[in-house]
């Protein structure tokens, strides 16, 4: 899975993913890609733009996850951004805490033990109160295939962001909600 995801980022920027592989001697996998060099003004203004959003402190999130090592990294995140969040490890918990909680936004991974994030989200979404069909679900997950971008739209998602998440995108969807 990693990489066909690899392949295909490298095929995106307009580069190539070669292999060379022998046998008893093991596989190399090479590509090539060309980067225009950039500008003083293009530097500026990305610094800029990185830093203004480095506060979260009014938007409540849940995030729900069961990798442990992606709990870890997301919590640093969000904890620099001083945002107010609560971590649960399957789709149950969460589920049960958005029911007695209310979250700005939620982050889910889709694979997880006892109820995924799919059957999660469809559980959220049938709930009576309008703020559950409003609320925005974020899918977490390691695949752009198209197949699942479909299936997190089915189950009543937003949107996705691919994982391991770059923060800045992460930010942006945030306050794009």
């Amino acid at each position: 899975m990693g990489l066909l995801i690899t392949k295909r980022l490298i095929e995106l920027q307009g580069g190539q993913l070669k292999v060379d592989s022998r046998l008893k001697k093991g596989t190399e996998f090479s590509f090539f890609l060309r980067y225009a060099i950039g500008n003083q003004e293009n530097i500026d203004m990305n610094m800029q733009f990185s830093g203004q959003f480095n506060n979260l402190k009014n938007i409540s999130i849940l995030v729900v996850e069961d990798n442990q090592i992606n709990q870890l990294v997301t919590r640093k995140y969000l904890e620099k951004w001083e945002a107010q969040f609560e971590i649960v490890d399957n789709g149950l918990k969460a589920y049960n805490i958005v029911k007695v909680r209310d979250f700005d936004i939620v982050l889910m991974d889709i694979q997880m033990p006892v109820m995924d994030g799919y059957e999660a989200t469809q559980h959220i979404r049938a709930l009576p109160e309008e703020k559950y069909k409003k609320l925005p679900v974020i899918a977490l997950t390691g695949s752009v295939m198209l197949e699942i971008q479909k299936k997190i739209t089915a189950s009543g998602m937003d949107d996705f962001l691919l994982k391991p998440f770059n923060p800045m995108t992460c930010m942006l969807k945030f306050l794009s909600m």
